[in-house]
């Protein structure tokens, strides 16, 4: 009997941690263990909770907001992620510190339901007391931040997923000034 793991490994994610997290961990997993075989699933928030109840996966990576986790199921928190509030760089608010009256008018861009970011967004805009018109639900914060940069809109967005344009000058932060609660942070969980 061989002490060398191996088997099936069977991991959900959001796109915000599978991305930008869980796949470079699970490179140098594999590299380590090549006998177990890895295989994620890349899903918003609701639906990886559904493969983590249905035991179609056995561990996940996702927000620690604890919307729709099972008490039967172990938490334990990773890291603590920054939500950011951003647009494009041509925008007039980049770079500023802006207030509700600034953003009243503004077309937010927004996840779909079931999203742990879009709950990230609806928290954001009440606290805010911001009610933006409806616009499309855009699936995945990939799609997202490429309809940010190209003008459709500005978005709440996990910062992981968007450092390197912030970085590069292809989007623009928007901070809260006066009279705008800043954004509230939040946990990523390993269940």
């Amino acid at each position: 009997m061989s002490d060398v793991p191996s088997g099936r490994l069977l991991v959900g994610s959001t796109s915000a941690y599978g991305n930008y997290l869980l796949l470079p961990l699970l490179a140098r997993f594999a590299e380590r263990f090549p006998d177990v075989e890895c295989h994620v699933r890349i899903g918003n928030t609701s639906e990886v909770m559904g493969q983590l109840a249905d035991g179609e996966v056995r561990l996940a990576v996702l927000p620690g907001d604890g919307v729709g986790a099972s008490q039967h199921v172990r938490r334990e928190r990773i890291l603590d992620e920054e939500l950011l509030l951003v647009a494009p760089p041509e925008h007039p608010l980049a770079d500023c510190a802006v207030t509700p009256s600034d953003l009243e008018q503004q077309q937010f861009l927004f996840r779909e339901e079931g999203s742990a970011t879009r709950r990230a967004q609806d928290d954001a805009l009440a606290r805010w007391e911001l009610s933006p018109a409806q616009s499309p639900q855009i699936r995945g914060n990939e799609t997202l931040k490429h309809a940010v940069i190209a003008g459709l809109g500005i978005a709440v967005i996990p910062e992981r997923c968007v450092a390197r344009e912030l970085r590069e000058g292809r989007l623009a932060r928007l901070r809260p000034g006066p009279g705008l609660p800043p954004l509230r942070d939040r946990a990523g969980d390993l269940l």
